[in-house]
Parts: structure tokens; C-alpha cells; sequence
């Protein structure tokens, strides 16, 4: 239920985050954007080393929190620092396709991995990396036209978010993901 709570939690922030991202570019430049994504990632490990050197946890936060990430740095702060890369770093619709393959892909992929998975290789399983894939596809074709160009992409999220180890995925693949849809 934990995981369930976490993966919803991290597909709200996401989807907020790109409907701000296309609300304020109406009455913003896109520099203020990327300007308030630094601020907001930045804020986010202020808290995270604040919280961490108190150990304590804000009401509600924990739940969102692995073990490992109770003393250190949060996955949220790890997915805005990806966020704001992947906008700076693509083309819009590449960089927006790479974030929903993080978003929803890398959520579902580990519901299913956790829920009907067996694990393969350590903790992942077949399961929840074929979900990886085909979520991704599904998502990325949303903004990118191209099959091919998003069939890649989401083998290359799929891979990412299998081999990240101890990267966090929420970098990675929108990393790997968005530079690959680049530079095909």
C-alpha cells in the first residue's frame, strides 16, 4: 500500500508539473520556468538535508519515503533534478516524452513488478520492465510522432530504469531516454 501511495504521490507531482509547465509558459518565459523548477528542486534537498540532519519527518512525508531515503536525498528531489535537465537539455516534445515515460512507466512498472513480478536479476523482474516498455511507448506517443523514434526511447527508459542501480531512475531515464529520442 506504501508503494501504491508513493508511485500515485509521484504521478500527481509529475503531472503538475507539466501542466505548470505549459500554464505558465503562457504569462512566463521558459528561462523563469527552469529558473522555478532550480529554485524548487534546490528547496527540496534543503528539506531533505534539514530533515535528515534532525531526523525528523514531517507529518505524511515518511510514507513517501524508502528506507534509504529517511537520511539523504529524496526521490522528489531526484525527479525535479531530472525534470529540469530533460526541459534544458531536448527539444520540448522529447524532453515531455522522456518525463511520461518516467512518470507513468517507471510508477506502473513497479506496481506490477512488486504486484505479479518475479524478481529477475536482483530486484526487478520481467513483469514490471515489459510494463516499463509498453507504458512508455504508450506515453510517448503522445508528443512524438515518430514509432521508431519512440519504440527507442522506451527501450532505452525500459533499460535505464532496469540498470540504474544505485543512480537514481528518476535521472536516468529521462536522461537516457530523452538523449537517445535527441539524437536519432
Amino acid at each position: 500500500m506504501k508503494e501504491l501511495f508513493r508511485k500515485l504521490f509521484h504521478m500527481l507531482v509529475g503531472l503538475l508539473l507539466i501542466a505548470g509547465y505549459f500554464l505558465a509558459q503562457q504569462w512566463i518565459s521558459l528561462t523563469a520556468i527552469y529558473y522555478l523548477l532550480f529554485v524548487g528542486m534546490t528547496s527540496s534537498l534543503v528539506i531533505d538535508a534539514v530533515l535528515a540532519h534532525l531526523n525528523w519527518s514531517a507529518p505524511g512525508y515518511k510514507q513517501l519515503q524508502r528506507q534509504h531515503e529517511r537520511n539523504g536525498i529524496h526521490s522528489n528531489s531526484y525527479f525535479l533534478l531530472g525534470t529540469l535537465l530533460s526541459f534544458i537539455m531536448f527539444e520540448q516534445h522529447i524532453a515531455l516524452a522522456a518525463i511520461l515515460m518516467l512518470i507513468f512507466g517507471d510508477a506502473l512498472a513497479a506496481l506490477v513488478g512488486k504486484r505479479w513480478g518475479t524478481p529477475f536479476l536482483g530486484q526487478k523482474s520481467i513483469e514490471g520492465s515489459l510494463t516499463m516498455f509498453v507504458v512508455s511507448l504508450i506515453v510517448g506517443l503522445f508528443v512524438v510522432e515518430s514509432l521508431p523514434v519512440v519504440f527507442i526511447m522506451a527501450i532505452t527508459a525500459m533499460i535505464a530504469e532496469r540498470f540504474s542501480g544505485s543512480l537514481d531512475d528518476n535521472v536516468m531515464i529521462p536522461l537516457f531516454a530523452g538523449l537517445t529520442g535527441s539524437l536519432l
